[in-house]
């Protein structure tokens, strides 16, 4: 094998790594072209978005692309802010119970 061919299929993805969970987080997320805010997480099939003082579970199937940022399309705000704070009242439960 050439060595060319070699070094591409050292840096390519396997298939079962195509969806690895580290391509969602820490980019910035895009709504119809602007910036909403930046992916913290993901949670079930949720993309956890932080947007100012609320976080938003967007549904995976609103991702439309993944790159240096995130794309997403028009998903339901008040379903996406009450999955955010489920996230986050189980995340302080945890925190409550390490602490004791």
């Amino acid at each position: 094998m050439p060595v060319k061919s070699k070094i591409l299929n050292f840096f390519k993805k396997s298939e079962e790594n195509e969806n690895d969970p580290s391509d969602y987080i820490c980019k910035f997320v895009l709504l119809d072209g602007e910036k909403i805010g930046e992916s913290i997480a993901l949670y079930g099939d949720c993309l956890l978005v932080k947007h100012g003082p609320d976080i938003f579970g967007v549904p995976m199937d609103s991702v439309i692309a993944v790159s240096e940022e995130i794309v997403i399309g028009k998903f339901n705000k008040k379903e996406a802010i009450k999955i955010g704070k489920k996230w986050k009242d189980r995340c302080n439960e945890d925190i409550k119970d390490d602490e004791i």
